[in-house]
């Protein structure tokens, strides 16, 4: 059994604090690159704030220019499935990956200087014709999973959200509120 001591909990606060997990307030601060690393912040982050329990929900203050989509579904689920309500403030860019991570949470929210973008995703294909049709096939599930997972949660057509993944879409806070995308904006 580790002896906890005065150094030791400074020394987990500190972490706490590197993870972006602010325990007096029940938030987690995810910024950057939607990537490997932001998933173990949010696992880490999301268990550090269920155990302290000092809110009854848990905010997210999400900023990132996107990224790897798999992750975002990774992200969203452990989001969607945490015990504690989690609301999604956003403040400042909610790019591509993450829009669907904002989509997990119980109450969406963005500042009135936010910016949102949805669009298809994209992948590098490299290699022989049966792989790189096999790789294409899969990858239109993900597009897929990701329109479907937005269209469910802002209630509109898979279709209408087939159209703003033509091209880059671009929202402004109150476009995104109008459009479904967040709940509030946040003045």
């Amino acid at each position: 059994m580790r002896k906890t001591t005065k150094h030791t909990q400074k020394l987990d606060t500190n972490l706490l604090n590197d993870l972006g997990v602010d325990l007096s307030t029940g938030r987690l601060f995810l910024t950057g690159e939607v990537c490997e690393a932001m998933y173990v912040r949010t696992l880490t982050g999301l268990a550090a704030l269920n155990q302290a329990a000092r809110t009854k929900r848990l905010t997210v203050c999400l900023n990132t220019l996107g990224g790897d989509v798999y992750q975002a579904f990774a992200i969203y689920d452990l989001i969607r499935l945490n015990h504690v309500p989690v609301d999604i403030h956003v403040n400042g860019p909610c790019l591509s990956a993450g829009v669907i991570i904002l989509q997990s949470a119980q109450g969406r929210a963005a500042t009135s200087n936010s910016y949102l973008m949805v669009h298809e995703g994209s992948e590098s294909i490299d290699g022989e014709s049966l792989t790189v049709h096999k790789t294409v096939e899969h990858f239109k599930g993900v597009n897929n999973r990701a329109r479907k997972i937005i269209a469910d949660r802002v209630k509109v057509s898979e279709e209408r959200v087939q159209k703003w993944f033509e091209r880059d879409k671009y929202f402004n806070a109150k476009a995104a509120l109008k459009a479904g995308l967040i709940d509030m904006v946040l003045e």
